[in-house]
């Protein structure tokens, strides 16, 4: 029971830490703004009348 007691926080608080360290990593190592989202390659916007609309892009 004691060799549980000891292992257990060993092993939890670096993984709960890589949890949360890994993600803010990628976040701030990765270039997400040249990236569109929610969007298919193969879909396009139709606007109301029908005609093909422009997508609608984020603006900085």
């Amino acid at each position: 029971m004691a060799v549980g007691l000891l292992t257990g926080p060993l092993i939890e608080v670096p993984v709960l830490r890589s949890l949360v360290s890994v993600p803010l990593w990628v976040q701030r190592n990765v270039d997400w703004r040249d990236h569109t989202t929610g969007q298919l390659d193969s879909t396009r916007p139709v606007s109301a009348n029908g005609s093909d609309a422009e997508p609608i892009t984020e603006r900085d």
